[in-house]
């Protein structure tokens, strides 16, 4: 059994794929990409790939931790991996996967590169407005701030298996043509 991977770290594992590919992925494309591995992984062993959950954004999946490490980037493609500071070893380092993870999740993470993103946006589109993320305004204290509600597994699996099956139908359509 493999233990639950950081997030940040299968992000990384997800942007060396597409540096090493010369294919681009964006922090929107990433989140999605994430989100489908999460489910291709529950389905496959039912553990979860990674430790964070993810909540329902409105365009999106959302893993808070890889929004904020990636939001420099916007809606540019990705460049550089993220890192940290290791204060044991003194030096900087990257936030990496399991070797035998890696080798298991290359093929469906490529595959997953391949997809048009055009195709991908609309597929993630939240329109069940009870699982839209809500402004919460609290008077007393003057703060205001967001509530979104979280991915239960067996939504992310019904998620996955909708997604990839567009995906697929719309590549093979687009073969044919």
């Amino acid at each position: 059994m493999i233990k639950k991977q950081d997030s940040i770290a299968v992000a990384n594992f997800i942007i060396e794929r597409a540096l090493d590919r010369k294919k681009t992925v964006t922090k929107l494309q990433l989140q999605k990409i994430m989100f489908l591995l999460q489910g291709y992984w529950l389905e496959k062993t039912g553990q979860e790939l990674f430790c964070e959950t993810i909540k329902h954004g409105r365009l999106q999946p959302l893993i808070l931790s890889v929004e904020k490490e990636f939001d420099y980037w916007a809606s540019a493609p990705i460049e550089n991996k993220a890192a940290y500071f290791s204060c044991n070893e003194n030096r900087i380092k990257e936030a990496t996967i399991d070797q035998k993870l890696a080798k298991k999740l290359r093929k469906i993470t490529n595959e997953m590169l391949d997809y048009n993103r055009r195709n991908m946006i609309n597929l993630f589109f939240e329109n069940n407005k009870s699982k839209q993320p809500m402004i919460i305004n609290n008077v007393q204290t003057q703060q205001i701030w967001t509530y979104f509600m979280e991915y239960q597994p067996n939504e992310i699996i019904q998620k996955y298996h909708e997604v990839t099956k567009t995906l697929q139908n719309n590549r093979f359509s687009t073969e044919k043509d």
